[in-house]
């Protein structure tokens, strides 16, 4: 199975397996979540495609024809930032906690279900590319201005028009970088707390809402009628880039 690494959007896998015909109960699964997938039975060359593109994930079978999984871990981490699951049949503690020594990210068994491991993989892509876009947004002197209201992200400090500094806590500040980054767009909760808590999302948290009503207490004149953060009610809040 073979990808146009240039043409994705729906992100990239690279498998390492020692035997191809393994991959087959998962390669339905992961074109269901529009990953790409090169597969791979060799260590020279995995590192033949580690070196020409860039993955999303590498999943590296722990023993191969030419090498051990983690020192093939190790020579991919040597060259490139990478995120690594090595899989394998049950092995004992001391080996499992080598191999996470060698950087690996994750490792798991096969016996892990073929959805499963595809789930898992989308949901790591999403998450690291909302991380990834988070981190480009932010100007390089850390401060983000709009609608009047100035927020250094280096230290917290909120600086109304008329001169009025306020001091927010780490996850106020990170909620309202993430409001104002995106003014205008209509936020879910989801989509707030995990570019501000830099975590999947857990259905039912409320620490958006608790934190939005926080904001309101220190940066609104009246955190009843709010003028920067607005409700979308069902969904969730919208920075206001219209306030005079």
């Amino acid at each position: 199975m073979s990808s146009n690494l240039q043409n994705r959007n729906g992100g990239s896998v690279l498998v390492v397996f020692n035997d191809n015909e393994r991959w087959k109960e998962y390669g339905y699964y992961f074109s269901e979540e529009g990953i790409d997938v090169d597969v791979v039975n060799l260590a020279e060359t995995a590192m033949e495609k580690v070196r020409e593109s860039d993955y999303d994930i590498i999943i590296v079978e722990d023993y191969l024809p030419d090498s051990p999984g983690y020192i093939l871990a190790a020579r991919i981490l040597r060259e490139k930032i990478s995120l690594i699951f090595m899989i394998g049949k049950s092995l004992s503690d001391v080996e499992v906690v080598c191999a996470y020594k060698t950087g690996i990210n994750d490792y798991l068994t096969f016996d892990i279900p073929a959805m499963r491991l595809a789930a898992k993989c989308r949901s790591v892509i999403n998450f690291n590319r909302v991380i990834k876009a988070a981190k480009k947004s932010i100007p390089e002197d850390g401060v983000i201005t709009k609608s009047g209201l100035s927020l250094n992200t280096n230290n917290g400090e909120v600086k109304k028009k008329n001169g009025q500094i306020i001091a927010l806590v780490k996850h106020e500040a990170e909620v309202l970088r993430v409001l104002m980054e995106n003014a205008g767009k209509e936020m879910s909760k989801q989509e707030i707390y995990e570019q501000a808590w830099k975590m999947p999302y857990i259905e039912g948290e409320n620490s958006v809402a608790n934190h939005v009503a926080k904001l309101r207490k220190k940066i609104e004149d009246n955190e009843k009628y709010p003028q920067f953060i607005l409700t979308k009610w069902g969904f969730g809040y919208s920075f206001n880039q219209f306030v005079s």
